[in-house]
């Protein structure tokens, strides 16, 4: 099994786990040579996630791959947040952002960061300084939360 089915595979038994606490999967990463795999869960909800439900995760996403037994070998289980600055890849992504102050870089270079007003299946609209500026997703090359302190 290549490791984009490995994958699938994985999520197939994580994502009704996650989602029956309440959570979301956001990304789910398998890194590393096949003697040592690392296995990074990142999971969310509205409000945030702690440290000690990321621990809690952990124990109850272990128990249920070592059952299932899908990666051969060992492996490292990460489980975390996507962090305060997470990318924004998903269509739900944008839509949980909207009203939040993201950072866009389009493929051309140029940067924009706004408030993110709304979004939809072939743009976004963002609010800078004032200005509604629509950017189409297929010009987008990454776009992030922006920090705000």
């Amino acid at each position: 099994m290549d490791d984009a089915e490995l994958l699938v595979r994985i999520e197939q038994v994580i994502r009704p786990l996650l989602e029956s606490e309440a959570f979301e999967l956001v990304e789910l990463n398998l890194g590393g040579s096949r003697r040592r795999r690392r296995l990074c869960v990142f999971a969310d909800r509205p409000g945030g996630i702690t440290l000690d439900e990321c621990a809690r995760l952990n124990r109850m996403i272990g128990g249920a791959l070592e059952a299932e037994d899908p990666i051969e070998g060992s492996y490292v289980l990460e489980v975390s947040s996507p962090g305060l600055d997470r990318l924004l890849k998903t269509e739900r992504d944008f839509a949980r952002s909207t009203g939040r102050k993201v950072r866009v870089i389009l493929s051309s270079g140029a940067v924009h960061v706004g408030i993110l007003k709304a979004c939809f299946e072939e743009a976004i609209l963002l609010d800078v300084s004032g200005t509604s500026l629509k950017l189409e997703r297929g010009a987008i090359a990454k776009a992030n939360l922006e920090v705000e302190f």
